[in-house]
């Protein structure tokens, strides 16, 4: 395990290991610290970007949420796994479903069949923690993502406005932010104070 986050470390120097580190993505040992080390060393092209997702089959939410990370920050390049971006965004782990929702936007999942999703994950928030994240993190998540998709996200208004008055500032500032990603001309970014 040191040695395969060293190899992360290492970056691009590392990248003639990267065939031997691809497949650690599938063992239920090593794939939590494949993951980031192989985005660390640098994934080039779809079907290494893609290879990404073998770690989804181990089904644990820790790994999941790296995958999506990762994912996300190939942006349109990892728009292949979108199909499986958009299976997450139904996990039981709601930490898995935001994360799920911050690649949908990165990578450009289409809107018609995210945004009810993200939606319906928002309107099922409980502010319980589930380990690694906080409800608030997840709605901040979310809420972000819909605000990525600007106008297309015009059916979440009124779910979003909701939190809008949230106790926890990160909340509501995220969801200000998204309304006015969503809809300019309906909310204007209040006078700073003097």
């Amino acid at each position: 395990m040191a040695a395969i986050t060293a190899f992360g470390q290492l970056g691009a120097t590392a990248k003639p290991l990267l065939p031997e580190m691809i497949p650690l993505l599938n063992d239920p040992s090593y794939a939590a610290f494949a993951v980031p080390a192989v985005q660390g060393i640098g994934l080039q092209g779809g079907e290494q970007i893609l290879a990404l997702t073998n770690a989804f089959k181990l089904r644990y939410f820790v790994t999941d949420m790296h995958v999506l990370a990762a994912l996300g920050s190939h942006g349109a390049k990892a728009a292949g796994a979108i199909p499986l971006i958009i299976e997450k965004l139904d996990a039981p782990s709601y930490a898995v479903r935001a994360s799920a929702a911050v690649a949908a936007a990165r990578v450009g999942a289409p809107a018609e069949k995210v945004v009810p999703l993200i939606e319906r994950n928002l309107s099922g928030t409980n502010r319980l923690r589930e380990g690694v994240l906080a409800q608030g993190q997840a709605d901040e998540m979310n809420l972000w993502s819909l605000g990525e998709y600007g106008p297309r996200a015009k059916t979440a208004l009124m779910i979003i406005s909701n939190f809008v008055s949230d106790p926890d500032p990160g909340v509501s500032q995220t969801a200000q932010s998204a309304l006015i990603k969503i809809a300019p001309t309906n909310h204007k970014t209040p006078n700073p104070l003097p």
